[in-house]
């Protein structure tokens, strides 16, 4: 219900909190529940930099690396490495979750977004939520000014690539 809630303000183009954000903290401290949430998988990371700050809501951003994250435990199997990444790229921040299972079919590429999505008619209810997860990170990455993609992987595999924008002004202190 929340989540549904979540979708219905973000669709009604409610404010979200703006403030400095050091994305790379947020993911970091992603990254250290999902592996407590599944310790035998490997999760590497990769920043390019430090710190990486842009402007947002720190607790809809962090949604976004979580769901990423418990997209790759729900649709992978438990060895399978993932693997995360901030970096800079001109005016924006790339977020990057990889993970190294069976993929998606292209034709379902861009389905994965929509609500209640569940492209695989093999999976049931049970594999996974409600099909809601992707749909929300779309629109809050949309609610920052960024954008989201999909790709495969090689050899196999999916790739999210999260593209959110940098403000010069943004300042953090980091402790």
């Amino acid at each position: 219900v929340e989540d549904l809630l979540l979708l219905a303000r973000l669709d009604d183009a409610r404010p979200l909190e703006h403030r400095s954000v050091a994305i790379d903290d947020l993911a970091e401290h992603a990254i250290e529940a999902a592996r407590a949430a599944e310790p035998g998988r490997l999760i590497q990371f990769e920043f390019a930099e430090r710190p990486l700050v842009i402007e947002g809501d720190p607790a809809r951003l962090r949604q976004v690396i979580d769901n990423l994250l418990a997209n790759v435990r729900q649709h992978t199997p438990a060895d399978a490495p993932a693997y995360v990444s901030l970096r800079p790229a001109g005016d924006e921040v790339i977020l990057t979750v990889e993970d190294t299972g069976p993929g998606i079919a292209d034709a379902d590429r861009e389905l994965v977004f929509g609500r209640f999505a569940r492209p695989d008619d093999a999976r049931g209810r049970e594999q996974g939520g409600a099909g809601l997860g992707l749909a929300i990170v779309r629109s809050i990455v949309t609610a920052h000014g960024g954008a989201i993609s999909i790709r495969s992987a090689q050899p196999h595999g999916t790739i999210f690539e999260v593209r959110l924008p940098v403000h010069a002004d943004s300042q953090v202190t980091l402790s």
